[in-house]
């Protein structure tokens, strides 16, 4: 339902005459007229009718022609524009250490495999994510271009999330994190930094 809706309600006015009204607005009215004639009148769409035998169903009819208007305009109306979490445009990353500092420890999708980002390192030839790999034998540390092909995957936090009876909570990123934990690429304490520029005369 659209926030802020209301649903439309009929108010018993006195000596049989009925109002039907959404929120504090008068949209539609059912009366009975002498000679046992029942009219009503649904001010929404501007419909009147005057052939209902009973009180019911003048305001059953006055009430269908209400929602047919509705739905009408609904129809006619232009498609809002639904604003989602993940449409969010993310800010323009200038500072890369800092980038790989809000990130550090953190998962990451580095084109078909997920490893973990512990530090930030550069050379005379461009700019790295430090990336643990998860291996069984022995710790895979590979120097990963910040030029592109990595993927955040904070947004998996909340996502399919379990509440334990142990009281853990679960969710897809904290799924992924411990799969990386079991398979050689725990967190590390310290973030690691290394710029290796050459200077002097081997300088380019």
């Amino acid at each position: 339902m659209i926030e802020g809706w209301k649903y439309p309600r009929w108010e018993d006015a006195g000596d049989g005459m009925w109002l039907l009204k959404q929120d504090l607005m008068l949209v539609g009215e059912a009366y009975e007229r002498d000679g046992g004639v029942f009219k009503w009148h649904c001010k929404l769409s501007d419909t009147r009718d005057t052939n209902a035998t009973t009180i019911e169903q003048a305001k059953a009819e006055c009430l269908a022609s209400f929602w047919k208007e509705q739905w009408r305009k609904l129809a006619e109306a232009p498609a809002p524009a639904l604003k989602m979490p993940f449409d969010e445009i993310a800010p323009r990353t200038t500072d890369l250490e800092q980038m790989c500092r809000d990130h550090f420890n953190e998962p990451v999708l580095l084109g078909t495999e997920v490893g973990r980002l512990v530090g930030y390192a550069e050379d005379e030839r461009d700019c790295y994510l430090i990336i643990h790999y998860p291996n069984s034998a022995k710790r895979k540390v590979v120097w990963h271009t910040c030029v592109g092909g990595y993927h955040w995957l904070d947004r998996l936090r909340g996502q399919h999330l379990v509440n334990a009876y142990n009281g853990e909570r679960w969710d897809d990123y904290s799924r992924i994190d411990s799969v990386l934990e079991l398979n050689g690429a725990p967190k590390v304490e310290d973030f690691i930094l290394e710029r290796r520029v050459a200077t002097g005369r081997n300088a380019s």
